[in-house]
Parts: C-alpha cells; structure tokens; sequence
C-alpha cells in the first residue's frame, strides 16, 4: 500500500507507518493492556522492530522452525514471543517509543467493508478518492482531512506526518518532499486484473500497475486503537546493528536516519511485510548484481495480461534497484546476455533506455555468467556478491542448443564460497525453466523463484486466498533467498505437514512413481525406442516459438546472421545502393562480426536475380588450390590440411566481390561498401554470442600461436579470452579494408597488399605465390534452374556447390502430390519425413560424383540432377514402407561433417534478390592471421579429397574431389532463390551455413513455407533432419516430433539425435495476404533481420 492514501476517523492527524491496509503493525505503540498487540493484526510487532532487535527473535523463530512448528502455531505464540521481545535489551520502553495503532473507517484491501482510501485494488468497497497511482494532482485530499490520494506537494505537511495535521513536533519530515506529489509510476508493474477502476474524475490507472490482489488482505475487525501523536522522528524500521544483532557488522544495515527514511519509504510503496523487510539488514554488506535475460523469447506475452515477460523484467529491475540503492550508495550492476551492461545504477530511470530496446538474440547464460564472476571476484574476499539471474528458459550455446550441463558446472565448480545466487523465473511457463528445479536444494547458496503469479498462487494455496504475498514481498523474498534461509517462505509461510503426514504423502508418491515407471518401461520396451532418452523429446522438448525474430516490410528485407550488418545492408539501400549493394556491404561487416565464419580471407558463391534482366545469375568465387598443390600433398599429414599454411587456399571472396558489384552494383560507389565496417574495426565493436563461443572452442590454438593471441586475447596477463558481449577492436584490418576500399579488390590480387599476404601465408608454410593471386578469376554464369511449377522457378549455383544437389532433392519430392497425400494437412508427417530422408540419401550418393567443372566433365550428372525424368526413376525406388543400407543409393563417400559458413539473403527496392553465402571453412579458417593485414585465412585445402584414403565404411575417397593445381573444392553451400516467372516476384530467397548440413536444411525450409506455406520464421524455426548416406543415421534435432521419430525408428531408420543447431538458415519470403516481405534469422545463430516499409 502506497503512503498516499488518507484514513479518516480517531486517527486523523497521525502517521503511522503501516496503516490500515496491512495486517503487520511495526508502529506499535501505546496500546490497550488486554490486547497488547492490537486486535486488527495477526503479526503485530510493537515496537519490537521499531527499536533494536534482539537475539529473541531470531533464536525463537529458528527454534520454531527447527521444530517444523507451522506458521498457525507461530500465531498461537507471537503474543508470548513479542512479549519477551519487548523485554530485552534496546527496546525503548514496554511497546516502543512510537505511539502506534490506527482508529479508522476500514481496510482498503479488505475483502468486506467500504475502503476510504480511494485504492483502485480493493476487491470489496467502492474506492472514494483518487487514484493512489496518479503522477500528480492526488484526489481530494487536503491536509489529510478527507478521502483520497495523496497530497499534492503544496498541501504535504513536513515534519513528522504528511497525512494531515501534525499533533507533533520536529522530526526530519516523512516522506522527502514529493515533486508533483507521489513518484510516478514509470512502466509500472504486471497488470491488474481485476481491481476497480477509478471513478469519474479521478486520474487514470498507470499503464501496467501492480500485480492483481487476489483475496487482499485479512479484513481488519475494528481498526486499530487510536493514535494519541503523530509519527515518531527518526524511527527506524528495523533492528539497528548496536550490538545486539550477532554477526551484523556496525553500521552496516543503517548507517543513518536518512536510510531508515528511505527504507520505510520503500517498505510501504511496494508493501513489504515487516518479517520480511527486517531480514533486508542481510543485504548490508552484499555486492548485487543483476543478470537479466534479453534474449527474444522474452517478447512473449504473459497469459491473461497485455504485457510481456520484458515487461516484467523490467518491473522487476526497478524494484530491486530502489531497495539495493538504499543498502548500497554504489548502486546495482545490471548485466545483460545481449547486450553492455549497466553498472552502479542508483535509480530505475537510468535503465528506461535499455529496456526500450527490444529483446532478440540466445540464451548464453553461461559466458555473461562468468563475465560477471571474473569481475567480481577480487571483491568476494571482502563481501558478499549476490547475482540475482531473471531468464525464461534454459541456456543454449550459439547453435541454439540448450547447454544446461555447463551452466551447472559453473555453478559448482566456479562460484567462490561467497557468492551467491537466484534465480528468478521470468515466465508463466514453469516448464521452461523446469531445470533449475533439481538445483534448488542441491546447490549450496542457491535459491530458486517461479515467477510472481506462480509463487503468490503456491502461497496462497497453502495459506489461504487471503493471505497476503505483495509484489515487494516477492522481490525481497528473491533477495533474501539464497543469502538468509530463515526469509526463505518455504520455511516461513508454508504449512509444515506432520510425521504422519508425511508418510502418507511419501507412500502414496512411491505408489504412483512405481505405476509411472512400469507403464513408462512397457512403453520403452514395447516400441524398443530409445529417442526418448537420447533426443530429450518428451521432457525437454526445444520452444522456439517467441525465439527468433520476424522482420516484415513493405519495400526490402535484409536478413544476414549478425543483426549490425543487417543493418549496415538497409541503411546501403536507403542510400539509393543496389540490392547487390546491400548484400556486399554486409557481407563485409560479417567478415567481421563473424569472423570465424567468413571473411575476405575466404571465398564465397553467389545468386543473384536481376529484375531488369529477368535472369538469375551465378557466380562462383570458391577457393583455388595453388599452382604447387598435388592429389598427394596431405597423404600422412592429414592434420596440416586444417592448420597452417599448407591449408590456405588462394582466397576468391574479393574478386567474387568485385564481379558482383561491376554486373549489379553501383548505386553507391565502391568504397562505400565498406565505410560502415572499417568505422566498426577502428571504433570498436562487441563480440556475437556466436564468435564467442567459436573463440571458446578455438581455445588452445589461440593460447599457442602469437597472431591468434594478439587478436583474440583479452588480457595477455591472465589469458582471459574475449567472450560475448566484450569490446573488440581491429584496426591493422581497418586499415587493409581501406587499402581495398581506395584501390578496388585488386589490391589483394595484383596491388599494395598482395605481396604481404604472400608474405603472410609463405611464413605459415603455405605455397601460395604472387601469380596465384595474379590468375584468380571467378566463374559468372546464369543460374542453374529447375521449373517448381509451370509459373514457379528455382535458381542456384553451378557445381563445384551443392547447388545441383538441391535442385534434385527438389525435384523428388515434387513429384509427390501434396495434396493427394494429405501432407499439406500435415506437415509432421512421418510419411513426407520418410521420403525427404530417402531423397537425401539418393542426392548425397551423386554428391561423391561432384567436382569442379572447370576440371572434370559432370555434364552428364548435372543434366540428370536437373533433370524431371530422371527424379522421377529416383522416386520410384523410395519405398513408403521401409529404408536400405547406403549400397542400395548407389556410390557413396563419407563427406566430413564441418562448421564455419555464413550466409545472407537480401530482396532490394529494385526488386532485385541475393543471396550470398560465404566461408573460411572450419572455425577461423586455418587459424592463420596475417600479423601485418590482420586477415584470417581459410583453410578450404581441406574440403578436397586425398587419394588411398578410405572411410570407416571402406568407402574410397571421391577421385572428382581430388586435388589439382587452380581447382576449387566441392562445397556443399547452395543460396536458392525462387522466383516468379511472368511478374518477377521474389517468392523466396534462402541460404544456409553449416557444413555438409547446408543443403538439408535448405531443402527442408524451402519445402516447409513454399509447398506448405509454413510463414518463414515457422519453417525455420521447426527442428530439422539430416541424413548424408554415411554414416548411415538420421540426426534430428532437439525438440522433433517424438511420434514421427519413432515411426521413422520402425521404419529402419537409425535415428540419432544432436543438440538444436548444426545448419542456421537466412531466409526472405513474399507474403501475399500481406503485401510484404518477411525476413527471418535463424535463432540457433542469432540474427536479426532489417528493412524498409
């Protein structure tokens, strides 16, 4: 209950602290001898709490406890343990010094009776004044002779009691003076849900407002006893640190009035109950942190209100800043997983503009969680650290994979002894956040909070629907949890149940674990299914909706794996620059922002749709073996064709950069692709969650070679490495992308940088030489092309990509009539799994027949993979009713499962389309960093086949793939975009990044919004399969379908499951009922989209 609210009657002209509303009376005061504690409450304390606590208290509470007495019995016994709280040392007279108690006209949260005091949560009565929320001009009140709100700040009455005429002399003036009268409610908290709105006239609700009251308070029987003075000057609310209080140094929890001031302030804005708000003097000597999750999944709404968790947060974050402000004058960090942190914040207000942000991104709770115990370490050899945690889900790593075993073991085995932690959950969805739940008793120093609703509906379950349980409770009780057991409100509110009781609830669970297990192991045995436990589907099943974003516009769409250079792509367009513009523009700030992905040190592939032309284009700027290359080269070493400099191949991306911008670019001129990115490089710029943990993995390459550690260390002294969310800046590249903005990208084939990268490879081992760079060309031809129905085509990349490869998984499957089968009905269908399976299985066998046209004659294979008569054979040796060993597909080779890639989609307001997708190969290429030009080299020697070699399978190695002077590797990106043939409409433009998992997923996404007009952030969001023949499983995602699993399972199919992630998809649709362009980034990278409406 806010102090605004006035309460007519034998009390007029006094103060006390906790009037009416509450049933916890700290004033105390004089009251009548046969009810010591006045008869209106069941907790009140006199001026137990309002002078110096003793030992009694808390030695009663804990010998209470100790004997799992219930909270019943604690009210049976508070007049005799008050009674001889009174007589201890420091208590200034038998009931205290304030003259407490309140005569009055009723309880504004009672549930009977007529409140007075014009609260708007009442749930029986007719509020009569204003509204105690209202940012200035409060109700009808004045000098506190009548109804209403608050008064304004010329009527407030300073010295000891602002609700009317002070009957009493000096004091400090309680409350602060009121600017405009009381604070105003920014953002205020979750919505009510039920309490009266005001009447006529009166000021309107604040947007959000508290909590619902449900219940309310107990009804208040005949108000409280009168109040002979006003409120007492300088009274503390809580025990001093004098000496009584054991443990507690002096000074502090109240180092001055002041503090008291603005603490009893507190306690009665949000409504703290005194046995909670006396246990804060715990928080004295805490360094507080808060750890707030803004990842996307945020943005969910809350059931029943018409706010969201960020909402919330946000509600949350306000709260504990107010309380831990006044109990440390340094303020409260605020971290977040996303974004910079928020240090030594003092007021709410100063983090409006952070949360105006929206939330997007991962989970990375483990990296923000040791970025904060690294820096607070030193501190917890002189205090406490307490890091309040507020997520809505389970970590995930930056695939998008749930990663709850290393969040645990930071737990365990990272936290010194005096740090603690809570964890709040920030989601009316338990499930999400189910978890924790094993951690709650296990861990030491560790509590765990459901959300707000949950934990007042559990209380109030146990103690009755009028128990009270405010907002304030709730956030003290947060605070307080893992700090000081005894305001744990498992001990405090909860009914103890007895021995007998127990057994019984003991018996009877065991009987229903028994019954669950035995039907759960007939189940188990029955289908002879172990995907359950392997893929978590059941228990644990992945929630993506709510996760990634949806960008939709009017105009154009930009959709690149780092949200920056989405971006940078839009405001290219807003500059009057080409489609291709905007696609080369951010693509060179991915170079950067993920860098262990791409980079000017790699190659990439392009398709481009032209509108004027009405034609698609390819073109192919995929790394070339170096003149020196041989088949054998790697015969005995195969390690150096993935480190060092014997694994670099000559870089394509640039030149492939400068084709693309002579055919399609020049809205804008040349150097201005890369203003955006060298501004990044030399100013700064914060690692993605994404690099973060690519430089985790890369670990102890970085930590033994010099360039890498020059760039990716951190702190040289402590080999602290660079996590997400650090300031990161380069400015040796700065300076080469300048050199390349000047002179054009022949300044690192034939200019001033190349013979420093020759320079920088040769060192490394490489054999690249000068007239490697000199000969580097790309191939730019027009698009490869399937018809997906007579008005629909599909364009992309030629071989030496996987492009032809998609194009005949396509070609399968659409010669199944969607309709007929059901399957448009049905998209989790195990039959249309079953098929899209055996299409990958058939295409990955013609993989192996793959290679670089340029070298050998494929002419035949590409015709037959683009080819409807020849799918139409294939799809007639997919059986509906069973799978094969991987001979039956035809030759085969085990293609190597990699990571690295990134990609981007781009439809501009020339009605153009790209989509690009780029490569350095593994993570940070070959992990050779030129220490004069700072480029990453690639090491794409790896993705060639090696002679004599054969596989676990006794598969050979694929003689099209072999190595050859000035040949490209076969590469299994495929960027796709389809388009209309008569109105050139982009239908749909995609690409991925993953390895050998690239043209899976692209097929599957592809399928999911074009046949089944999934929207595209559904289709790429849904759990994915893959299958490449060899090895022979099918690797589903976390989260697929349990049911379709285990029909595949009967099927014959060797189902395994992988974490969510291994393929991120960037995806751009046209949504005709919506006239629009929607764009969608792959959560498991975490992107972001951008555009213009």
């Amino acid at each position: 209950m806010h102090p605004n609210q006035q309460y007519p009657g034998q009390g007029r002209g006094a103060n006390p602290p906790y009037p009416q509303q509450s049933p916890y009376n700290v004033a105390g005061g004089q009251q009548p001898q046969q009810q010591p504690f006045g008869n209106p409450s069941p907790y009140s304390i006199g001026a137990g709490l309002g002078g110096t606590a003793s030992k009694f208290v808390i030695h009663n509470i804990i010998y209470i406890e100790a004997k799992y007495i219930s909270v019943e019995l604690f009210q049976k016994n508070k007049s005799i343990i008050f009674a001889n709280m009174a007589q201890q040392p420091n208590m200034p007279g038998q009931y205290g010094s304030n003259q407490g108690g309140y005569g009055g006209s009723g309880n504004p949260y009672a549930q009977g009776g007529q409140p007075q005091g014009g609260n708007p949560y009442a749930q029986g009565g007719q509020p009569q004044g204003g509204n105690p929320y209202a940012q200035s001009g409060y109700g009808m009140s004045s000098g506190g002779s009548g109804p209403g709100g608050y008064p304004s700040s010329g009527q407030q009455q300073y010295g000891n009691n602002p609700y009317g005429q002070n009957v009493s002399t000096g004091g400090t003036g309680y409350p602060p003076s009121q600017s405009g009268g009381y604070p105003p409610q920014s953002g205020g908290y979750p919505p009510q849900s039920g309490g009266y709105q005001p009447r006529p006239g009166s000021y309107p609700p604040q947007s959000g407002g508290y909590p619902p009251q449900s219940g309310g308070y107990p009804p208040q029987s005949g108000g409280y006893p009168p109040q002979s003075g006003g409120y007492p000057g300088q009274q503390p609310p809580y025990p001093s640190q004098g000496g009584s209080q054991g443990g507690q140094p002096s000074g502090g929890f109240m180092p001055n009035d002041q503090r008291a001031q603005q603490l009893n302030q507190l306690i009665q804005r949000y409504e703290i109950s005194p046995q909670i708000a006396a246990r804060l003097h715990t928080l004295g000597n805490c360094e507080i942190v808060v750890l707030c999750d803004d990842s996307g999944s945020m943005n969910t709404p809350l059931q029943g209100t018409n706010q969201t968790r960020w909402d919330e947060l946000k509600s949350i974050v306000n709260v504990v800043i107010d309380i831990c402000a006044v109990m440390d004058s340094n303020g409260v960090d605020v971290y977040f997983l996303n974004r910079d942190p928020v240090l030594n914040v003092t007021n709410g207000q100063n983090m409006r503009h952070v949360f105006n942000s929206p939330p997007q991104g991962l989970t990375p709770l483990v990296p923000a969680l040791r970025r904060i115990l690294a820096a607070k370490r030193s501190l917890t050899f002189e205090k406490k650290l307490l890091i309040l945690v507020a997520t809505d889900g389970a970590p995930t790593n930056d695939h998008g994979q749930t990663d709850i075993g290393t969040l645990e073991a930071v737990l365990r085995n990272e936290r010194t002894p005096q740090t603690y932690m809570t964890f709040l959950a920030c989601t009316d969805d338990l499930d999400a956040v189910n978890y924790l739940s094993n951690w709650d008793r296990s861990m030491p120093n560790l509590d765990v909070m459901d959300d707000y609703r949950s934990e007042r509906t559990e209380i109030q379950r146990i103690r009755g629907p009028n128990f009270p349980f405010s907002f304030g409770d709730y956030i003290v009780k947060s605070l307080l949890g893992s700090l000081d057991p005894w305001s744990h409100f498992n001990e405090m509110y909860e009914v103890r149940l007895t021995f007998i009781l127990t057994l019984v609830a003991v018996s009877v669970l065991v009987v229903i674990g028994v019954v669950i297990g035995l039907v759960l192991g007939l189940r188990r045995r029955s289908s002879q299914n172990v995907v359950v436990e392997v893929c978590g589907a059941g228990h644990e099943t992945y929630v993506i909706n709510g996760s990634s974003i949806l960008g939709k516009y009017s105009r154009a769409a930009v959709a690149v794996d780092n949200g920056v250079c989405s971006t940078v792509g839009r405001i290219i367009l807003e500059k009057n620059g080409t489609t291709m513009d905007a696609a080369l523009a951010a693509a060179i700030c991915n170079g950067v922002m993920n860098a262990h992905s791409m980079g000017i040190g790699g190659g990439c592939v392009i398709t481009v749709y032209s509108k004027k032309r009405n034609k698609a284009y390819s073109i192919i700027g995929r790394d070339k073996a170096p003149l020196a290359a041989n088949s054998t080269m790697f015969i005995g070493r195969e390690n150096m064709s993935v480190i060092g400099g014997l694994s670099i191949a000559v870089p394509g991306e640039l030149r492939a950069y400068k084709k693309a911008y002579e055919e399609f670019g020049g809205g804008v001129l040349w150097k201005e692709l890369f203003q955006p990115t060298i501004k990044l490089c030399r100013e700064g710029f914060r690692i993605s969650e994404a690099q973060a943990q690519a430089i985790k993995q890369t670990t102890q390459v970085i930590l033994n070679d010099a360039t890498m550690r020059e760039l990716f260390i951190k702190n040289p002294a402590t080999n602290e490495l660079y996590g997400s969310g650090d300031f990161m800046k380069r400015p040796k590249l700065a300076r080469t992308l300048e050199i390349i903005a000047e002179q054009g990208a022949d300044a690192f084939y034939t200019g001033e940088l190349s013979d420093k990268i020759v320079k920088e490879i040769q060192d490394r081992g490489g054999i690249i030489t000068k007239q490697d760079l000199i000969d580097y060309e790309v191939d730019f031809q027009e698009a490869l092309s399937i018809d997906l129905n007579s008005s629909i085509t599909a364009y992309t990349t030629h071989a030496p990509t996987s492009g032809p490869i998609l194009t005949f998984i396509l070609n399968i499957l659409q010669g199944y009539d969607v309709q007929r089968d059901g399957l448009k009905q049905s998209t989790a269908s195990s039959l249309f799994y079953h098929r899209l399976i055996e299409a990958f299985k058939f295409a990955y066998a013609k993989r192996s027949e793959l290679g670089d046209p340029s070298m050998i004659n494929i002419t035949e294979l590409i015709h037959n993979l683009t080819s409807k008569e020849y799918a139409n054979g294939i799809r007639s040796r997919i059986n509906d009713t069973k799978t094969f060993g991987f001979e039956y597909y035809g030759g085969a080779w085990l293609d190597k499962i990699k990571t690295g890639t990134a990609h981007l989609s781009v439809v501009g307001l020339d009605g153009d389309a790209v989509a690009l997708t780029s490569t350095v190969n593994l993570y940070y290429g070959s992990k050779v960093v030129g220490p004069e030009t700072d480029i990453i080299y690639n090491d794409e020697m790896d993705d060639f086949s090696t002679p004599n070699t054969t596989n676990a399978f006794g598969v050979p190695a694929s003689p099209a793939n072999y190595i050859a002077p000035g040949k490209r590797p076969v590469s299994s990106m495929s960027p796709l975009i389809i388009a209309e043939k008569y109105s050139q409409r982009i239908q749909q433009v995609l690409g991925a990044s993953g390895g050998t998992r690239i043209t899976t997923a692209i097929a599957q996404v592809a399928m999911l919004n074009f046949w089944f007009n999934e929207d595209i952030k559904k289709a790429i969001d849904s759990p994915r399969l893959h299958s490449q023949l060899l090895p022979q499983e099918v690797i589903a995602e976390n989260g697929f379908d349990y049911d379709i699993l285990k029909r595949l399972k009967d099927l014959g199919h060797n189902i395994t499951c992988g974490a969510f992630g291994g393929s991120t998809i960037q995806g751009i649709e046209w949504r005709d009922e919506a006239n629009q362009y929607w764009a969608n980034c792959d959560i498991r990278k975490g992107g972001a989209p951008d555009g213009i409406s």
